[in-house]
């Protein structure tokens, strides 16, 4: 239902209250910051951009800011807006701006990208005519509706990937691109650019019928708000200062909110960091840093280099890698601790015997009174973490998966969350589809096309109020939908009275859901607990003393990220890839799979192109600042990946490290101490190498010739990164990577027109 858009702008509440809030006149204490610090906080009346180093103390930067405002300035916390990207950091900020003030952050606008665009337009969407009480679609509700659409076209979803047609819309709504927009400047061949103008269209139009948003419309959706004179007048006033953290990692629509907010005052402060710039795959635009002091020639710029977090010798070797990138500064991070343990370098034979060995080393510092929870394993795909998960269980020791499944994107919990989005909604069409038959209740897809056919416009929910009137269908069918309809006006009725636990509760008897389930079935049983503990988030909700309804509680679950369900009182090890490991720290990290074509990745080497590249260094260097005390970092001579053995040379980011990598033949030897631990004995021994199907099991990607392939030995020590060289086999080629030069295992990667390829030099008959 759409609403005619007004003037008359819904009221901020909490603005009223805090006006008249008495602040506290107690000054901040400012000691406790540094001199770079301290100068960040008190620069309040010009833009500012803080280049914030690893473990500089940003956090401290941005709620001391605040606190300085409201209690050294007397400002008025809502005239304030601090934005960050997870809910975790978010929740950090709030915690430790309300000891600063001694104000409940709950008036405030302390928030993620996202939760500061969904206020806005629950509060101030009829502006642009649509209604306040939309439903937000996930990734996976998303690629439903695309898969719904491409068969409407004709098109297999099983051979054209919804989720790829969703990734491309949603980088389009990142660049603020209508689909028109978006076909303009589309450099895809006509067929194919077509194809998709087509299914973002039909998507565009079925999130308006389905009166639903999904995670990139959030962000579009305020940009268009902002656009609306009135309420930019109005927005932009209110807040005189605004704070963004983890500004590098901004897109278009992003940047283009905050600019828009801050266009009347122009006190914004942007924290980031250039070196940390790790998503640029999913959308963010580094350039928005690089840019600031082209957008606002006035900004101030602070640099933060002093690390509170690592040791001197991390941190050396975090600068000399990251040293290899293009930068905005150069900035080399010092600490004032002193010692610290050089990062340790590990090549061993295997991927299990690379789980054994970072399990020994956890296992020797759990002995000397370390927690597990002080103990970090990194990787850089997720595929890596099945055989540490393995060996992990096999010593019984407890960890938590950060890159696993989302609680909330388990089927079971999707299911019940699709009960409440329909209460909540009932014109949406993707959560009918996912409730109607779930549990069954004889309504198959031949009637749910019929009512889709009778539709005719019409939300289908509304098309089943009136499911007598549909011709086509069996009255046994009728009496079902009917059923299942005043079960849903029923529960709708009941969610505007009672609490979200509490209608939890009544959802689950009136569809009799979990009946479906065997509790004497392991699987089934672990979905039961999973929708037990779904109600327990409900009344933690409660509990917290959240407004009790509905859309509230649908807003924090579909926002939730894969960070915020760590548990940090657990004393667990944490498994979790490089990029979830943004923002949390260590005091033992382990970096598994330092490996060329892994770390960096291989899909860095499809063109070679140098903005992928800086981005796994990047992405590394991340990795390194997380610790604090030690950093081990581990390579295996070979490694079974999607079911393929590749053989494997140690990452050149081991040697821009200013680290060593052990000879191989030393890793080697790891093999048969490794086959007679308790946990392999259960194991098949791995292929060899030079087994006759491990040549053909390699990836696409890249093809390891070694002394299997050849038997006429060639000089080494000849050979330098951007050599031209040529191969028998191959034709002529680019030196990319030299690894061991001079010694008797010097391998080197070259580009070939067929791709790229690892080389033993000794063998592999090499011409410059």
């Amino acid at each position: 239902m759409n609403i005619k858009t007004s003037n008359n702008l819904s009221a901020l509440p909490e603005t009223q209250e805090l006006e008249t809030q008495k602040l506290e006149t107690q000054e901040l204490n400012l000691d406790a910051l540094n001199r770079q610090q301290r100068e960040a906080v008190m620069l309040t009346e010009s833009p500012l951009l803080v280049i914030a180093g690893a473990g500089s103390g940003k956090t401290r930067v941005i709620t001391y800011r605040i606190a300085h405002l409201i209690k050294n300035l007397n400002v008025s916390p809502s005239s304030i807006l601090a934005v960050t990207f997870t809910n975790k950091a978010a929740g950090e900020m709030r915690d430790r701006v309300e000891k600063l003030t001694g104000l409940s952050a709950r008036s405030m606008w302390v928030s993620t990208f996202h939760s500061a665009a969904l206020r806005m337009l629950r509060r101030d969407r009829n502006a642009l005519g649509k209604s306040r009480d939309f439903s937000i679609f996930d990734d996976g509700d998303s690629e439903t509706l695309i898969k719904n659409i491409l068969k409407e076209l004709g098109i297999d979803p099983k051979k054209e990937k919804p989720a790829e047609f969703a990734n491309t819309i949603s980088r389009a709504k990142d660049e603020l691109l209508e689909p028109d927009d978006w076909l303009e400047i589309s450099r895809r061949p006509r067929a194919d650019a077509e194809k998709m103008h087509e299914v973002y269209s039909r998507y565009e139009a079925s999130l308006n019928k389905f009166n639903a948003l999904d995670f990139g419309d959030l962000i579009f959706e305020a940009v268009k708000l902002l656009a609306v004179p009135e309420v930019l007048e109005r927005y932009s006033g209110q807040f005189r200062y605004i704070l963004v953290d983890e500004y590098q990692d901004t897109n278009t629509a992003q940047c283009t909110f905050i600019q828009k907010l801050a266009s009347r005052h122009k006190n914004l402060c942007v924290v980031g960091d250039d070196d940390q710039s790790i998503y640029e795959w999913r959308g963010a635009d580094r350039r928005n840093i690089l840019q600031f002091e082209n957008e606002y020639p006035d900004a101030k710029v602070i640099v933060l280099d002093q690390n509170y977090r690592s040791t001197q010798p991390i941190l050396n070797a975090a600068t000399s890698l990251i040293s290899h990138n293009m930068r905005i500064r150069d900035k080399r991070l010092f600490t004032k601790t002193k010692g610290g343990i050089k990062p340790d370098v590990h090549g061993v034979a295997n991927e299990y015997a690379e789980a054994e060995a970072i399990v020994a080393k956890i296992r020797e510092n759990s002995k000397n009174d370390e927690k597990l929870s002080d103990h970090a394993i990194f990787f850089r795909v997720h595929a890596q973490s099945r055989v540490l998960e393995e060996m992990l269980s096999a010593y019984s020791i407890p960890y938590q998966l950060l890159s696993g499944v989302s609680f909330y994107q388990r089927k079971e919990i999707k299911d019940v969350s699709a009960y409440m989005k329909l209460i909540a909604n009932n014109d949406d069409g993707v959560s009918f589809l996912r409730v109607i038959n779930n549990p069954a209740r004889g309504i198959g897809e031949a009637s749910v096309e019929k009512i889709r056919t009778a539709s005719n416009g019409k939300s289908l929910f509304e098309t089943c109020k009136n499911v007598f009137d549909i011709d086509d269908l069996p009255n046994s069918t009728k009496l079902r939908v009917d059923r299942f309809v005043k079960t849903i006006e029923e529960l709708t009725s009941y969610s505007k009275e009672n609490n979200v636990a509490d209608l939890l509760r009544e959802i689950l008897s009136a569809t009799g859901y979990l009946s479906q389930y065997d509790p004497k079935d392991s699987e089934d049983e672990e979905r039961i607990e999973n929708v037990r503990e779904l109600v327990s988030v409900a009344e933690e909700f409660q509990s917290e003393g959240e407004e009790p309804q509905l859309n509230s509680f649908l807003e924090r679950t579909a926002l939730a990220t894969d960070v915020d369900k760590l548990d940090e009182n657990a004393d667990s090890v944490i498994l979790s890839t490089l990029h979830s490991a943004k923002g949390l720290e260590f005091a033992h990290v382990y970096i598994a799979g330092c490996e060329e074509t892994l770390l960096p990745h291989v899909h860095a080497y499809r063109q070679i192109d140098p903005k992928e590249l800086e981005e796994e260094r990047r992405l590394t260097y991340v990795g390194f600042t997380r610790a604090k005390k030690t950093l081990d970092i581990y390579y295996t001579s070979e490694r079974r990946i999607y079911g393929n053995l590749v053989t494997n040379i140690p990452s050149r980011f081991i040697k821009e490290a200013e680290l060593k990598a052990v000879d191989y033949s030393s890793a080697k030897n790891m093999r048969t101490r490794f086959t007679n631990s308790r946990f392999t004995q259960a194991k098949t021994k791995l292929p060899s190498l030079h087994s006759a199907n491990s040549k053909k099991a390699l990836p696409i990607h890249t093809e390891i010739v070694s002394m299997a392939h050849s038997t006429i030995e060639s000089k080494t020590g000849i050979f330098s990164e951007g050599d031209k060289v040529s191969h028998r086999k191959f034709g002529d080629g680019e030196i990319l990577y030299v690894c061991d030069s001079g010694s008797e295992n010097e391998t080197v990667q070259v580009k070939f027109s067929s791709g790229v390829k690892t080389l033993m030099t000794k063998y592999a008959r090499l011409e410059k």
